[in-house]
């Protein structure tokens, strides 16, 4: 009687172990979830790089590891360098915010309201508590340094064999979503449109115009470019928002203070190079009519942040542009 109650529901039970495996699996690779993902997006970048190294090397192996130093020489040390002028210019922005003559943005700000707006005692306050965020960060960053080194090395590690077995790691995807051939490419079409809109219209022009914000900034004799630059990146993702938050103000704030050389220059320079590059960039860079809506942006930028850290600017746009495609193609059965 057990013996055949067992045998009658064998397949089942052989479902239950493989979700129970599944689980398992997936509880141990959690830790590593967003280094693993951040391996796949950047191989995915740079496959095509890969291809046509590999037309000329045979070799899979010394391919994928000419890619990893190409991308360490890249993305990574460049990275590095730049997060550590980060902090450091942080540290004296906030340190020497005492320094600034408030005085005139003070009296412009009690002008225009009328009600005698303090701005010095709140910017002191924000530069106060500015500090102290970022010496506990500072502070957090050292004492996780072992467990930032094993995500990097998981990432490598990970990134080798995306490049090496690429084709693999594609034929295993195809299998999880048995479509007809037809179907399966309108399906591959659409999953390369949101990955490069993603990439290139949301994070890599986002890039391109911090970047060129942050020559402004430079240029226009502005403190802390580095800093602000940063924040112009994260601005520039978010629609409505822009970059114009971050040079508008400074402009203002040049103004105000008589320095009316670099203060019409920025404000030049943010219109017509800043703010308008965009236009000509996104075109270029997206391929196709992949367009991403700007609240799965918004959402994905902060939650991603929150979920996977400073990754999650990238993860977390793109993930949810993928649960929008899935939802069309299966639910509404995309054409």
């Amino acid at each position: 009687m057990e013996a055949s109650f067992f045998h009658k529901y064998a397949k089942y039970n052989i479902l239950l172990f493989f979700l129970i495996i599944l689980a398992v699996s997936l509880y141990i690779m959690f830790s590593f979830i967003s280094a693993i993902i951040a391996a796949a997006i950047v191989a995915y970048v740079f496959y095509p790089m890969f291809k046509v190294l590999n037309k000329r090397i045979k070799s899979k192996a010394i391919c994928a590891g000419i890619m990893i130093l190409t991308v360490t020489l890249i993305i990574i040390i460049p990275l590095f360098f730049v997060f550590n002028v980060l902090f450091i210019e942080a540290a004296n922005f906030y340190q020497g915010i005492g320094d600034i003559d408030l005085a005139p943005l003070s009296n412009f700000m009690s002008n225009l309201f009328d009600n005698g707006i303090n701005v010095e005692v709140y910017v002191r306050d924000i530069a106060s508590s500015g500090f102290s965020f970022l010496m506990k960060t500072l502070s957090d960053f050292f004492l996780s340094l072992p467990q930032k080194i094993l995500m990097l090395f998981i990432t490598i590690f990970s990134m080798y064999y995306f490049f090496k077995d690429g084709d693999k790691v594609l034929g295993l995807l195809k299998g999880f979503f048995p479509l007809h051939r037809a179907r399966a490419k309108v399906f591959l079409d659409e999953f390369n449109k949101i990955i490069n809109a993603t990439i290139y219209g949301v994070f890599v022009s986002a890039v391109i115009q911090g970047i060129l914000g942050t020559f402004g900034l430079i240029i226009f004799d502005v403190s802390s470019p580095i800093v602000w630059g940063s924040i112009m990146v994260l601005a520039a993702m978010i629609p409505i928002v822009g970059t114009w938050l971050i040079w508008f103000p400074a402009a203002i704030f040049k103004l105000l203070n008589g320095d009316l050389f670099n203060g019409f220059g920025l404000l030049i320079y943010g219109i017509l190079i800043v703010s308008t590059i965009d236009n000509f960039v996104k075109p270029k860079l997206i391929s196709g009519k992949a367009k991403i809506h700007p609240l799965l942006i918004v959402l994905g930028v902060f939650g991603g942040l929150k979920v996977f850290g400073i990754i999650g600017i990238l993860i977390g746009p793109l993930f949810l542009s993928m649960m929008l495609l899935l939802y069309k193609f299966y639910v509404k059965k995309l054409k």
